[in-house]
């Protein structure tokens, strides 16, 4: 009889765990959708850029010797491109620390450093290659970007663009956010971590 009565309540209990697990994910969806302050959505560190601008490699040429041996790279991977203006006169303190945590915000990416490429755009050849002599950084490549792209950021906001500020393009051409030249390497990454996570491409 004892044993009987074991069965019985092990299979009643059986049952009942069933039906709880059966019954907890919709009990959650409904939590869930009457609550959705429970939900922690991310927040892009960099600035959305809605909608995108096109950037393509065709609307760069590249500066240098070095830029043009790796400049095929741009077609299939992330950029983190600084844009230096028509009306900057160099590349200043702000805009050589942006630079260097670019360059840092680069290896840390560690397996995915292949997946990004860092490049400053100038809006002429001569500034370019003044800049370009004082910085000192292996890595970095450097191209003239067409007028019409420069134009375009420079719309986005109603000060001049700051010299050192970053765009973030993805390998499909859109440069979709957008970063104060003081940005945060670690939030960047943050960006970036998420993105690779989600993209197929780059």
């Amino acid at each position: 009889m004892t044993n009987t009565n074991n069965n019985h309540n092990k299979s009643w209990r059986t049952i009942t765990l069933m039906f709880v697990m059966a019954l907890l994910p919709i009990v959650l969806a409904i939590l869930f959708y009457f609550n959705p302050q429970w939900i922690k959505h991310y927040k892009n560190y960099g600035a959305l850029i809605t909608p995108p601008i096109e950037l393509q490699k065709t609307d760069l040429t590249a500066l240098g010797a070095f830029s043009e041996q790796h400049f095929d790279e741009l077609d299939e991977r992330w950029l983190l491109i600084h844009v230096i203006p028509e009306h900057a006169i160099d590349c200043d303190a702000v805009c050589r620390k942006s630079v260097f945590h670019s360059h840092q915000l680069w290896l840390m990416l560690n397996q995915n450093l292949m997946r990004l490429r860092r490049v400053m755009v100038f809006s002429d050849a001569e500034t370019g290659s003044r800049i370009q002599s004082t910085i000192n950084d292996p890595y970095l490549l450097y191209a003239v970007g067409r007028q019409s792209f420069l134009t375009k950021l420079a719309a986005l906001h109603s000060a001049p663009i700051a010299a050192g500020t970053v765009v973030l393009r993805d390998p499909l051409g859109n440069v979709m956010l957008w970063y104060n030249p003081d940005f945060d390497p670690y939030k960047v990454k943050k960006d970036l971590s998420r993105l690779f996570r989600t993209s197929r491409v780059g």
